[in-house]
């Protein structure tokens, strides 16, 4: 009996000192990751890169800066960062920067770009299209 608890104890010592060749692994996810890099091409301008767009939205920014569509690659003649799916950001941008302050053309200037606070079907079909 003592040789069996020899044993029992070599072999959960050699487990636990391996390499990790005996641990269980994750199986694969049956469906693909939710970002794809796929080629988001302008289709009539009035994009303005996200440059332009950090310059009032900082802390947006920086924070989209920390995510997985930030990452996706960039391809000559698509768009990146965030006109990517807030769209073209020119109106907006501009409409903003005429405003001068005054609150009411500001609130105008905010409606000429998609923002995500609609309803979840709309924001869901504005990622997937």
């Amino acid at each position: 009996m003592k040789n069996a608890g020899i044993v029992l104890a070599s072999l959960i010592a050699f487990v636990l000192w391996s390499d990790g060749s005996f641990a269980q692994t994750l199986p694969e996810p049956p469906d693909p990751a939710s970002i794809a890099a796929r080629t988001v091409v302008p289709q009539a301008g009035g994009y303005v890169g996200s440059e332009r767009c950090r310059s009032c939205h900082k802390p947006e920014f920086t924070e989209f800066g920390k995510t997985h569509h930030a990452t996706l690659p960039e391809r000559k003649g698509s768009v990146t960062g965030c006109e990517m799916c807030h769209g073209a950001g020119q109106a907006h941008t501009d409409a903003e920067q005429a405003a001068h302050g005054d609150d009411a053309k500001s609130a105008a200037g905010a409606k000429l770009i998609f923002s995500f606070h609609g309803k979840a079907k709309e924001n869901s079909a504005r990622c997937l299209q």
